[in-house]
């Protein structure tokens, strides 16, 4: 951020990574590799990118897997999602309510409350467990392959799963209430900073919270309907810019343009794209949250309510599907022969709508790929965000009170959890 002569100058959200070329990386591969080489673009969510590639494959080659896959699939993704919110609600987002300006990190968390730091990491080995039982490892997993699962659950397995779920089921439910009762007394923390009223865009299915098959819709800020579409039409939809200052692209939606075509992905988008969610408990706190915050909700604090609702989904998902006898009965694959094609593969990562895109040849090698990730569809809106904050607080700024903004501009980014989340401790601010 940059202010001169009292005037706020230039926002710029530098993403200064150099590019990774993984969709150059990918061309001349075989497809059935596809799954396992994007997965390395993240070490926090790799099942997102994973899974994403094989439904996108098996697009291409026209192969749909078996029940049971399905079923393997969606037990592993459950393990994402609650490895990835328990992760970021700890580490991340409650030093920031709890220590504020303080020695706001784990350490210091832990040395105001053990026993919480203990229940977010019994969490996030639930998950990280769920992951390594069902995908091979907790972190890059094999399993999924075109046509379906390359490895079975076994009984003795889906036991061992079950064993404590109990305890982690009441330990969601414990961090669930420390954040509810955070944002029950805090609204005037909340409401601090600027809501941003942007488009939505999810998938869902029947109007219920769907995170690994569906059409994708948009709502614009009113909560009303845009546009559904299946996953093939995306181009017709979305489109992307470059910026000079940041290797990220800009994503918006064709139909406004841009800037007005910006949208935002995540769990407040899913919360406001979709009606309801399919867990009892996870309902429970989903219309608390409705009833307290109204819908559609657009600040950006309200992130991480949305995403503990999702953390209590994943956890009661993870029973459901250990408790369905298909999960173990029948085929896990069918054959998948390499062809030539075109596929979309969509699925809602921990961190937004995750797109990817494969072409192969008649020997199923891929000659062209497109990936459309989820951090990089909020960055313009973190982007405007934090300008629209900027100018709230040029007053303080300009007097030389520089601390307490940077937190609350660090505070913003870490709300949408961007798998940048690591190096948002950083802000500069230059008065010229």
């Amino acid at each position: 951020m940059e202010y001169k002569e009292g005037k706020l100058e230039n926002v710029q959200l530098n993403i200064i990574e150099p590019p990774r070329f993984f969709e150059k990386l990918l061309v001349d591969k075989p497809g059935e590799d596809a799954p396992r080489i994007s997965e390395r673009i993240c070490g926090v969510c790799p099942v997102a990118h994973h899974l994403a590639a094989v439904k996108a494959i098996e697009d291409a080659w026209n192969v749909k897997p078996p029940e049971p896959a399905v079923l393997l699939r969606k037990l592993l993704y459950a393990g994402q999602f609650i490895q990835s919110h328990a992760l970021h609600l700890s580490v991340f987002a409650l030093p920031d309510y709890f220590l504020r300006l303080q020695e706001k990190n784990l350490i210091g968390l832990y040395k105001r409350d053990p026993k919480l730091v203990k229940v977010a990491i019994a969490l996030q080995e639930y998950g990280a467990n769920l992951k390594e039982a069902i995908g091979g490892r907790a972190i890059h997993p094999v399993a999924a392959i075109p046509g379906g699962m390359s490895k079975p659950l076994t009984v003795a397995t889906k036991r061992r799963l079950l064993k404590n779920y109990e305890e982690i089921f009441k330990n969601t439910i414990k961090l669930a209430d420390i954040y509810f009762e955070i944002f029950s007394k805090r609204e005037t923390f909340v409401k601090g900073f600027p809501p941003t009223k942007t488009f939505y865009l999810a998938i869902t299915r029947n109007g219920n919270f769907e995170t690994y098959d569906g059409p994708v819709k948009v709502v614009n800020s009113n909560g009303e309907v845009e546009f559904e579409f299946q996953p093939e039409e995306y181009l017709s939809y979305i489109a992307e810019k470059t910026v000079k200052h940041s290797y990220v692209k800009y994503p918006f939606l064709k139909k406004f343009g841009y800037p007005n075509g910006l949208y935002r992905v995540g769990p407040l988008a899913r919360f406001n794209v979709a009606e309801t969610i399919s867990t009892p408990k996870a309902r429970e706190y989903w219309l608390k949250l409705q009833e307290t915050f109204g819908k559609p909700i657009h600040h950006p604090l309200i992130y991480n309510l949305a995403r503990v609702v999702e953390l209590i989904h994943a956890v009661e998902l993870s029973k459901e599907l250990l408790l369905n006898d298909k999960i173990t009965s029948g085929r896990i694959r069918r054959e998948a022969t390499p062809k030539e094609g075109s596929g979309v593969g969509i699925v809602e990562a921990p961190r937004g709508t995750l797109i990817h895109h494969y072409v192969t040849d008649k020997d199923g090698i891929i000659t062209r790929a497109n990936l459309i990730v989820a951090t990089c569809q909020n960055v313009p809106t973190i982007e405007y965000g934090i300008r629209v904050m900027a100018e709230e607080l040029k007053p303080a700024i300009l007097r030389g009170k520089t601390k307490e903004a940077q937190w609350k501009f660090e505070v913003l980014v870490r709300a949408y959890d961007p798998c940048i989340s690591c190096a948002t401790h950083l802000v500069e601010i230059r008065v010229k």
